[in-house]
């Protein structure tokens, strides 16, 4: 840090001139290399330096104060409100940045989120006794087959007990048949009927054989 005496100010300059000449008059040395000169005191250490700029030497100031964004001091006060953080509550409240229009922070959202548990169903198309409704679904292609070779599986929950089954395919075209299955196995086990079943209108559900099969039962 340097402290500069017997400064003279001269009101009609728009910059500030400083005099080598009388530095060197304080016992201060000058020293240069390329296009930078140094200012040392009697024990040879730095005190300014200055860097040719268009022609002059211009003394190089050091910036001790960081600028950061409004949203890092965001972050760093712990994410305050935009309003308190105008308020008058930082002593260095003169650092803060104003706060930019429409100021959105991701994490404040995710933090202010509310968990809302959804409605209860109005009842419909819910079913209202077992097996009237059956919910069935195809998992697969998996890129490693299971120990017993299977690359696939379907699955068919009842809507009003929560009972799951599953079974394990080779084919993607065996749900036919693992559908028609499990309708018998309910059949017998249970001695009720399976009155519909609800999917994603995949090919494996949606085609000639089932549809044949569905219209004869």
């Amino acid at each position: 840090m340097a402290v500069l005496h017997d400064v003279l100010k001269v009101g009609s300059l728009k910059t500030n001139l400083f005099s080598w000449k009388a530095v060197a008059k304080k016992g201060f040395r000058l020293s240069g290399n390329g296009s930078d000169i140094w200012v040392r005191d009697t024990e040879g250490k730095d005190v300014l330096r200055a860097r040719e700029t268009l022609g002059n030497q211009v003394l190089q100031s050091v910036e001790e104060s960081a600028h950061f964004t409004y949203e890092v001091w965001h972050q760093a006060l712990g994410h305050p409100s935009v309003s308190s953080s105008n308020a008058k509550s930082y002593i260095d409240q003169h650092l803060i940045p104003t706060p930019p229009k429409n100021f959105h922070c991701d994490v404040c959202s995710l933090s202010k989120s509310v968990y809302h548990r959804p409605a209860e169903s109005s009842g419909h198309n819910k079913a209202t006794r077992v097996f009237e409704l059956t919910h069935t679904d195809l998992s697969g292609k998996f890129s490693v087959p299971s120990i017993g070779k299977r690359n696939y599986y379907i699955t068919s929950i009842d809507d009003y007990t929560r009972y799951a089954a599953i079974v394990f395919l080779t084919e993607k075209s065996d749900a036919a048949s693992a559908i028609k299955t499990f309708v018998k196995q309910i059949e017998k086990q249970y001695d009720t009927t399976i009155k519909r079943f609800r999917h994603d209108n995949g090919g494996e559900c949606v085609n000639e054989e089932l549809l044949s099969y569905y219209e004869s039962s």
